[in-house]
């Protein structure tokens, strides 16, 4: 056998077996490997993004002692919902001016459901002193999710104010944190389109209308903290950036405790729930029903109907199946939480449940809606108990 033939034969083994360990057959180059996961969508209501995912209780990754505002949605891409965590982590022994930042981070979900925490993800994780609520929107429109971030601040007053903060995702795959150029003590926040623009706006409740006041102008009594909150929009610039606008929305005096964002008469445009501490002097809870028109100012508010509880904070709301579901703390009994149920429209109201069946609920203000084996329930996102309120 001559070298010559040998050399080419050892060429042609060499050959075939390069291509084999990569992947590839003859001539067809492309490497077998399988399609990279589809990104889920982001809705547009931050509404739809915190009780439209239908995921259930979740191993959370931190101790429940910590104070924290937390969120889902597909930070990383990959077609599964990861976690938000806004932390707080000051020394409540210690002066408030003593008052430590917390902690903004991203938590990547594994194929068993828990969570461990990426560096890499946020630049930064410097967070607010005091978060209160994170809510997931698209708020500088390239189909990712964004997150906001809803502050109070801490100070020798209940709610002394600070900047709120928004994450947006960048072009590299990160998120880049950016505050508020203005002060408030925000105790609740929701997203949608509210001006008819196409842009993700936030709506926000201010406990101490002073702080606002710093940058609007709109209440200036001279007194350092208010009895009073305000409510008002925070208008997109597109690109994530925010304007408040005193004019979009109509002046309440009332304690408000949340708010949500979602379309209640089915017309396609995002209303405006605004839960009141409802304590029987005054502090209801109303709806403004969106008339396209891209202001609030105008419209004349529902009044919802009152709990006849005593000092019933409400502190979240479900729409399910022309109904709300608003989770209130009973304030005779220490740590007592209850749901009350208001038909919509008719406005029927109902207690549909008073803490004494063991539940998720008990444990916390914050409700999501989940459906098994043809069962909707309400249950806590957390796994301190999976049970839940059955409502169907």
């Amino acid at each position: 056998m001559k070298p010559a033939f040998l050399k080419r034969v050892w060429e042609v083994l060499l050959l075939a077996t390069f291509l084999a360990l990569c992947g590839c057959k003859g001539d067809d180059t492309r490497a077998s490997t399988s399609a990279p996961p589809m990104a889920l969508r982001v809705a547009n209501t931050s509404y739809q993004n915190a009780k439209g995912l239908n995921i259930g209780p979740q191993i959370l990754p931190y101790p429940a002692t910590n104070a924290t505002a937390r969120a889902f949605g597909d930070f990383f891409q990959r077609g599964s919902f990861d976690l938000f965590v806004a932390t707080t982590t000051f020394d409540p022994a210690k002066p408030p001016l003593e008052a430590a930042k917390g902690a903004f981070e991203f938590w990547r979900r594994q194929p068993d459901n828990t969570f461990v925490r990426d560096t890499v993800l946020l630049a930064s994780n410097v967070g607010c002193t005091f978060p209160t609520k994170a809510i997931v929107a698209d708020f500088n429109h390239d189909g990712k999710p964004d997150v906001f971030i809803a502050c109070r601040g801490l100070g020798a007053t209940a709610f002394v104010g600070e900047k709120s903060a928004v994450l947006l995702s960048q072009p590299d795959g990160g998120y880049k944190t950016t505050f508020l150029r203005l002060e408030g003590a925000f105790v609740s926040a929701a997203a949608a389109d509210l001006t008819g623009t196409g842009r993700i706006d936030v709506v926000a409740i201010d406990a101490n209308t002073t702080t606002f006041s710093k940058t609007t102008g709109m209440f200036a009594d001279g007194f350092p903290i208010d009895t009073t909150t305000t409510a008002f929009i925070l208008v997109n610039d597109g690109q994530g950036g925010f304007t408040p606008d005193p004019t979009l929305l109509g002046s309440f005096i009332t304690d408000f405790t949340d708010v949500e964002a979602l379309d209640l008469n089915g017309d396609g445009r995002p209303d405006i729930v605004l839960l009141g501490a409802d304590g029987g002097i005054g502090q209801p809870s109303v709806i403004l029903l969106n008339d396209g028109t891209g202001s609030f100012a105008n419209l004349r508010p529902t009044m919802l109907p009152r709990a006849s509880l005593g000092n019933p904070a409400a502190q979240d709301v479900v729409f399910i199946d022309h109904a709300l579901y608003l989770s209130r703390t009973e304030g005779c009994e220490r740590g007592k939480r209850v749901v009350q149920r208001i038909a919509w429209p008719n406005l029927k109201s109902t207690v549909v449940y008073t803490g004494e069946t063991p539940s998720s609920l008990s444990h916390t203000g914050w409700m999501v809606p989940v459906t098994r084996d043809g069962k909707t329930q309400l249950i806590s996102d957390g796994m301190s108990d999976p049970a839940g309120l059955v409502l169907r």
